[in-house]
C-alpha cells in the first residue's frame, strides 16, 4: 500500500465516518481529494462491517483507481 493511503485510512478509522461524516469530508479535503471521490469513500466505508484501517485502505485504493 501507498504511505498516503495508509495515513488516510488510519485517520479515517480514528474519525469513525459512520457517525461523523462531516469530519471525514474535512479530513479528506485537507488532502485535496475531489468531493465526488470523498462521497464514494465515505459511502463505501459505511458499508464495511469492520471499519479498521486495513479495510478502509482497500476502499481508498479502489476509489482512487476509478
Amino acid at each position: 500500500m501507498n504511505t498516503i493511503i495508509e495515513t488516510q485510512a488510519t485517520g479515517l478509522a480514528n474519525i469513525n465516518c459512520n457517525s461523523n461524516s462531516l469530519s471525514c469530508h474535512l479530513y479528506l479535503d485537507a488532502f485535496k481529494v475531489p468531493l465526488n471521490i470523498q462521497d464514494d469513500i465515505i459511502s463505501e466505508t459505511r458499508k464495511l462491517k469492520v471499519a479498521n484501517a486495513g479495510n478502509i485502505a482497500k476502499v481508498l485504493d479502489k476509489c482512487y483507481a476509478i
